[in-house]
């Protein structure tokens, strides 16, 4: 019985081991920025590109126009006060925007707040003969944030495994008392 009881304390330390990198990894919410976009006075084509950038210069979000004129939603990443590193926007930073890595204007200053939507449009004008982007360029950190999928895949499948030992060991209970 004592064996029991230490392998179950075993598997919640694991357990609780396993969680606390992936409770830490999760990011601080996005905001959400949508609107009109006009080039040169016209609705903005598919596939021009919009990001977003703090006022640091930080990339916090993209997006490629689908619908003519309109974009959005573009997610622009909060910066992680846990992390040394500056991954985006941190709250009350003023966004700027840029329509195919040309300066935009926005019809209204935006202030990053975690969460929050905001419709604003925006205006450009570029060089002569520029094409849209068909693509998004890959992000400048390497993607998507493959470290905390794999730890939460983990902490899923330890869970899955616990529970699926806790079952059996009602099972055999329950059996010894018939």
């Amino acid at each position: 019985m004592r064996d029991d009881h230490m392998s179950k304390a075993v598997a919640l330390l694991a357990i609780a081991l396993l969680a606390a990198p992936a409770a830490a990894a999760v990011p601080p919410i996005a905001m959400e920025i949508y609107g009109g976009i006009t080039i040169d006075g016209e609705d903005a084509i598919e596939g021009i590109l919009v990001e977003a950038y703090g006022e640091d210069g930080r990339l916090c979000g993209r997006f490629v126009v689908e619908v003519p004129g309109k974009y959005g939603l573009l997610s622009c990443n909060a910066d992680d006060p846990d992390t040394e590193e500056d991954e985006g926007a941190s709250p009350g930073e003023a966004i700027v925007f840029r329509i195919n890595r040309q300066a935009a204007v926005a019809e209204r200053q935006v202030l990053f707040e975690a969460g929050e939507f905001a419709e604003v449009r925006l205006a450009a004008s570029l060089p002569d003969g520029q094409q849209p982007f068909m693509e998004v360029p890959a992000d400048d950190e390497g993607g998507a944030p493959w470290k905390t999928i794999f730890v939460a895949i983990i902490v899923v499948l330890a869970l899955i495994v616990w529970n699926k030992r806790l079952e059996l060991r009602i099972k055999d209970l329950t059996r010894k008392r018939e």
